[in-house]
């Protein structure tokens, strides 16, 4: 209980400081004993899992601000300032929407980015604004030079807490051991030595991560498919995620997103406005934009080739 408590001071202060909290839910894919998807659920984060994570960061930008108060060669978990280009033209999309936010995309701060999170708090469209959001940022990755970490609003980051699991983290254990093992002082070749493999690692280390990373997005792509093979028909409720020259994509309350075509779209020709990122009916002049809600009727899923196909209604 002590220690619960201690966790929400901790994520409080977090917060304070502009770390970022997207409303993204994850899909948790519940398998029979032959693998086979059977439900597709929206993965809770209960108080323990925020408390585990809330004393690990602490612990990841104690032993990264050690790492460089000491000088010693280490492997950081860096994340860059956001792209200004795909910042840009999400604040451009959020005015066509109402939503103007003032800010100097120069200057654009962590705190920005939490005010933007604020605007959309019980939007509708909450979930697909907060994934766009995400996408204006860079991605994180392994590097031996410091820049900090923007979305956990961290001078001193790295990834220190899993050594079972991951190679960065292991390295910077056995540097620490070392450093403990010989009272602190090492000798310049060790330095060199260790300030190589550092460069090296990480970068294989991000390689890596990011292989794994498509993989796993294929996995789960590969199960949502499957289990909607089995949905042939039903009609459900979504809200659009995306609109493209080739038709509009829907994403269903368990985070399934589907593609419908243009000729799934009824009997109008449909014309695409890139700007905007609507479809306006030639005719009815109907308007669909991202974020609106619509009802859809599975009409096709291939889990090799992990494609979903909807109907608009």
């Amino acid at each position: 209980k002590l220690m619960n408590e201690l966790s929400n001071i901790l994520r409080k202060k977090m917060v304070n400081h502009g770390y970022l909290e997207f409303n993204r839910p994850e899909a948790k894919i519940l398998v029979d004993e032959k693998c086979h998807p059977y439900d597709i659920v929206l993965r809770e984060q209960l108080t323990g899992e925020k408390l585990i994570e809330n004393f690990m960061i602490l612990a990841n930008e104690t032993v990264a601000g050690y790492i460089e108060d000491m000088k010693v060669p280490g492997i950081y978990r860096v994340h860059d300032k956001p792209n200004k280009e795909k910042l840009q033209v999400f604040l451009k999309f959020l005015n066509l929407k109402g939503c103007n936010i003032k800010a100097d995309i120069n200057k654009f701060k962590v705190t920005d980015y939490q005010r933007l999170l604020k605007h959309f708090k019980g939007r509708d469209d909450e979930i697909i604004l907060n994934t766009m959001a995400i996408q204006t940022m860079a991605k994180a990755k392994y590097s031996d030079i410091n820049i900090g970490h923007f979305g956990i609003a961290s001078k001193y980051y790295c990834h220190f807490t899993s050594p079972i699991r991951r190679y960065p983290d292991l390295f910077i254990h056995r540097i620490i051991s070392k450093y403990i093992e010989k009272n602190y002082t090492l000798t310049e070749k060790e330095l060199e030595k260790y300030a190589e493999q550092a460069t090296k690692y990480a970068q294989i280390s991000s390689e890596r991560e990011k292989i794994a990373q498509k993989v796993e997005r294929e996995a789960v792509e590969i199960k949502k498919a499957e289990y909607m093979q089995n949905k042939i028909g039903n009609e459900y409720q979504g809200i659009v995620s995306g609109i493209t020259a080739f038709g509009m994509f829907v994403e269903l309350e368990n985070t399934v997103e589907g593609l419908i075509k243009f000729e799934d779209l009824g009997n109008e020709y449909f014309i695409y406005n890139d700007e905007n990122k609507t479809l306006i009916g030639e005719h009815t002049k109907k308007v669909y934009k991202i974020g609106d809600k619509v009802k859809i009727k599975v009409i096709y899923a291939d889990k090799q080739l992990r494609r979903i196909n909807f109907k608009l209604i």
